[in-house]
């Protein structure tokens, strides 16, 4: 059983198109201490800081991972899917 105070994040999706990466990066900075307390603001907080290698055009991961209420990760984030790109 999951302890009531985590906010369990299931099959959450980044798509690592360097397009997107750059769209969204502009929307918040890399460690910003603006308050994470939705699913859009916890998206674009990953967007932001996440560098993805050269040649992952197209790229697609699925993650699952649990944080508690103070944002910190319960275990380590798993990958579900993945799919290498075109």
């Amino acid at each position: 059983m999951k302890p009531r105070s985590a906010i369990v994040a299931t099959a959450f999706a980044l798509a690592l198109v360097a397009g997107v990466n750059e769209a969204r990066s502009g929307e918040r900075a890399c460690r910003s201490p603006d308050p994470v307390d939705t699913i859009d603001k916890m998206f674009s907080a990953i967007v932001a800081c996440w560098k993805p290698p050269p040649g992952t055009a197209g790229m697609t991961l699925t993650l699952q991972f649990s944080i508690r209420r103070n944002g910190t990760l319960i275990g380590k984030p798993r990958a579900t899917y993945s799919h290498l790109g075109d």
